[in-house]
């Protein structure tokens, strides 16, 4: 593992553990970057370590938030370990509104990186439940259309044995 400062974090540059930095969201020289790798929002931490330690602590409130965000799109069904192509643009938006909260953490407004976070898992929960919304529809609609044609069956079936047994009726009164 090659050790990376703050100044090396570059796009298509790589970070600390290889991978290739894809984009670099923001960043203030010695103190902090925030990047993205594949799917991921990264932090190279400062590189004085006590101002490392503490940029550490002030994003722990951010990593609930952070881990119901990534399961929400997963349930939203946005691959996010291996997103197809209309996947991508969903996560780099919300990949862009996470960074953005850190790097407002990283200002020391941690209430307000959280809000901002506790909104994209606000939207993400809407998307999800309008989804279900229409699902729930749809799925009623080919319920009523299945029950409609069920009975629209069982109606032509006793009209059938209607005109059966009153065509019996008939043959054995006229013999």
């Amino acid at each position: 593992m090659v050790s990376v400062n703050v100044v090396g974090i570059v796009k298509g540059g790589t970070d600390d553990r290889g991978n290739t930095i894809d984009e670099l969201y923001s960043k203030a020289s010695g103190v902090f970057a925030i990047y993205r790798v594949g799917n991921e929002v990264c932090i190279q931490f400062a590189d004085d370590a006590a101002t490392g330690s503490e940029q550490r602590k002030a994003i722990v409130p951010l990593r609930p938030a952070k881990g119901q965000i990534d399961g929400l799109l997963r349930k939203l069904g946005v691959a996010v370990a291996m997103p197809d192509e209309k996947d991508v643009e969903e996560l780099l938006f919300y990949n862009r509104q996470v960074a953005d909260a850190f790097f407002i953490a990283f200002q020391g407004e941690v209430p307000g990186a959280t809000s901002r976070l506790e909104a994209v898992r606000a939207e993400i929960l809407e998307r999800l439940y309008s989804r279900g919304r229409k699902k729930f529809a749809l799925n009623t609609l080919i319920a009523s259309a299945i029950g409609m044609a069920g009975l629209a069956v069982l109606v032509l079936i006793i009209a059938l044995i209607e005109s059966l047994v009153r065509g019996s009726t008939i043959l054995a009164t006229c013999t």
